[in-house]
């Protein structure tokens, strides 16, 4: 996600403002502020992906951020 684009910056203050946001919106929010605090990730046993084919760019990226602490 290119970080200083118009687009999306509208369409977090419009998520904002409206205190509402949809699947793209929380995981390109949860995957910045991972990136931004890694002592923030989460542990876990194991993380299971499924479907792995049907993920796009951002989806994969947290996932790889999860990886950093997590066995996958």
């Amino acid at each position: 996600m290119d970080e200083g684009s118009a687009v999306l910056e509208a369409s977090l203050q419009i998520g904002d403002y409206y205190d509402a946001v949809g699947h793209t919106d929380v995981v390109y929010r949860v995957q910045k502020h991972l990136a931004g605090n890694s002592g923030a990730i989460p542990e876990h046993e194991v993380i299971v992906v499924d479907e792995y084919q049907d993920f796009n760019l951002l989806d994969t990226r947290l996932i790889e951020i999860l990886a950093q602490r997590n066995p996958v």
